[in-house]
This record gives C-alpha cells, sequence and structure tokens, in this order.
C-alpha cells in the first residue's frame, strides 16, 4: 500500500530539504507537489485550501480552482511531461477521498510520501484518520530548536504578508502563544499522539541542525529507514539550503527572552527524552557555553522504538 512514508513536519524545520533530496533519488518517486495537505484539509487548520471542498461537481463553479487546475494540467501537457499531467489531472478533477489520497502515489514505481509539515498540528482524531488511511506508512518527524523554528517562522510569514512589528512586545506575544503556534512547536504532543495509533518503530524524529553539521548521516538514516540505497558520491548537494527565509534578521533580545522563557520546559524535556542536539539547546537556552562538537558526538536521528 502507499504512501510508503509521511513526513508530519516540524515546519521550518528541513522538511523541504528532506523533499527535495527524495526527489533527486533515483529510488524514489514523489509526486509533483511537496505538501499534500489531505488529513488537515478541515476549516478548523489555517493549513486549510481547496481541499476542503471534497465533492468535484462543488468545485467546478470555482473560477479561482478551475484556473489553477487548468495551469497545474497545461503546463506539464506544454512540456511533453505526460506523466505528470496525468498526476495533476488525477489530482484535480476527482472527489477528494481516501482512495483517491492512495492513488497520487501510484503513477511512477519508487518510493513515494507525503511531505506536509502541517500534520504535526494535527488533533487526535486526524491523526487516527491517518493511520486509518496509511497504517503502514513509516513516519518522519524533523524537529528544530522551539526557539530558532518560531522565529524563523515569524521571519518566513513576513514574505507572505505578515509583517512582523519588532517595537510590539505584545503583539509578538499573541501571535507566539496562539493555539496553532503552540501545536507546531509541542513536539512531544505529535509524537505522544502518533504513538497512540503507529508502532514506535514507524517513527523517527530527525533533527534540524544535522542538515548543517551532518546531512550525509541525516539523509542517510532515511534512507536507510525506508529501504532505500543510500546516495553515492558523497552529499554534497545535500548541504544545499531549501526554502530558506528570506528574511535575515536576529531575534531581538526582549523577543528571545520571552521565547526563552516559554519554550524552557519543553527543551528541558526534549533534552532529557531525546538528548543528543536538544542538550545543545538546552545549554544555549541557559546561557552555559555551546562547545561544536563533531557530528558523531550527535546522533541524526532518534527511533523511539529502538
Amino acid at each position: 500500500m502507499k504512501p510508503d512514508f509521511i513526513c508530519i513536519g516540524a515546519q521550518k524545520a528541513g522538511t523541504s530539504w528532506l523533499h527535495a533530496n527524495c526527489e533527486k533519488h533515483p529510488d524514489f518517486a514523489m509526486p509533483p507537489v511537496k505538501e499534500l495537505h489531505y488529513f488537515d484539509r478541515e476549516e478548523k487548520y489555517l493549513s486549510a485550501d481547496h481541499l476542503a471542498v471534497t465533492r468535484l461537481k462543488d468545485r467546478m463553479a470555482d473560477p479561482v480552482w478551475k484556473k489553477k487546475m487548468i495551469g497545474d494540467i497545461w503546463r506539464p501537457l506544454r512540456s511533453l511531461k505526460i506523466s505528470k499531467a496525468r498526476w495533476w489531472a488525477r489530482f484535480h478533477l476527482n472527489d477528494f477521498t481516501d482512495d483517491w489520497y492512495r492513488s497520487l502515489f501510484d503513477i511512477r514505481r519508487g518510493l513515494s510520501g507525503d511531505v506536509t509539515p502541517s500534520y504535526s498540528a494535527m488533533y487526535e482524531e486526524d491523526i487516527a484518520h491517518m493511520h486509518r488511511v496509511a497504517p503502514q506508512a513509516k513516519l518522519i518527524f524533523l524537529i528544530r530548536n522551539p526557539v530558532d523554528r518560531v522565529w524563523s517562522m515569524l521571519r518566513f510569514a513576513e514574505q507572505h504578508g505578515r509583517p512582523l512589528d519588532l517595537e510590539d512586545l505584545d503583539k509578538f506575544k499573541r501571535r507566539v502563544d496562539a493555539p496553532a503556534q503552540d501545536m507546531r512547536t509541542d513536539y512531544l504532543r505529535t509524537v505522544d499522539l502518533v504513538l497512540k495509533y503507529y508502532a514506535p518503530e514507524q517513527l523517527m524524529i530527525g533533527f534540524f541542525d544535522a542538515i548543517r553539521r551532518d546531512p550525509d548521516g541525516l539523509f542517510g538514516a532515511v534512507c536507510d529507514y525506508l529501504g532505500a540505497p543510500r546516495p553515492s558520491g558523497g552529499g554534497g548537494g545535500l548541504r544545499k539550503k531549501v526554502n530558506e527565509s528570506k528574511k535575515k534578521s536576529s531575534c531581538p533580545p526582549h523577543f528571545r527572552d520571552y521565547l526563552v522563557s516559554k519554550y524552557a520546559g519543553l527543551t528541558e524535556a526534549l533534552a532529557d527524552r531525546y538528548g543528543s542536539y536538544a542538550n545543545e539547546w538546552l545549554k544555549g537556552l541557559r546561557g552555559d557555553e555551546v562547545v561544536s562538537q563533531d557530528a558523531d558526538s550527535f546522533p541524526a536521528v532518534i527511533f523511539p522504538g529502538r
């Protein structure tokens, strides 16, 4: 059964890097769109898009949907990429059902998966739905220092019309404390919910830090986990940054102080449960000196079931 794997997040924690490198690997056959958003398509989620309209006949009257549908199918047709055009036709011109979702991974042979980082912020009933649809899938959860992840997310949002007022701490707190933002950062909540439905050996946790320090180890571990050969010839391309925030501003000290106080407990729990790079996160939050160590000192991935 397909999909072979689902990457459930977290946002701004390396999911675009993972998707880009899976696309390059000859044993993978990834869908032409990174984020499918099938399990978080309901209006209760900020990520909900046109997939919230399940029936094709109900979408036909939407001119925005029509324009996107025609464009998605016509562009690969114009370039004679028939299989990609066929995929987009299947994507758009069907009712959105569990069988339809599974079929999106069957067009080409190879390992195939859904990389939708907002799945990390799903409610339990939708994680249960994911398990009913794809009980065989191996899950990948990439995590990042909570303080850095939130700041990166806010900077990224500025590129999409949500400016950050660096003079208004109260407004900053409201954005950081929003329930959706909390759910995206509460990694332990996500892990505990996922493990209520999936066996521990079906979950791999990877560290964003390893993309910089040990990309070969991180992507190699993903390949081992999914049953694909590791890339040959070294991983020079694995160090390339993908979907990086263009806005390069450091977090103001009073904003960072608030993030540190907010996520100190979570970071301590992550360090206690998983160690590895989370130990560095905790030292940084406490103001302790962080001595850069060789990548071999830190596992790039953790398997909760081992």
